[in-house]
């Protein structure tokens, strides 16, 4: 996003640029596998991903993300590896 009369309004102009340009969104598409903003690449020269026409959107489980703190702190617990003795019997 650009605001008008900013200060460094140049630069940071130019730095949408760069990262908007083929040769970025390419290496992004490559390196990061990010889908490129620009119409103008063909994802299927670069990289084995699925055309975005055949993405399935799915809604939201609204329950199930009001959970995912309480969730993530279980499975992060489930995770946690106490430390043994070099025998293995403590």
């Amino acid at each position: 996003m650009l605001v008008k009369g900013a200060p460094a309004g140049a630069a940071t102009r130019a730095a949408n640029d760069l990262v908007l340009s083929k040769e970025a969104q390419t290496a992004l598409l490559e390196n990061a596998f990010h889908r490129p903003s620009r119409s103008d690449i063909d994802m299927s020269k670069h990289v084995e991903l699925p055309a975005i026409e055949s993405v399935e959107v799915f809604a939201i489980d609204e329950d199930a993300a009001s959970k995912r703190d309480e969730f993530l702190k279980r499975r992060q617990s489930y995770a946690t590896v106490r430390s043994r003795s070099p025998s293995g019997c403590d």
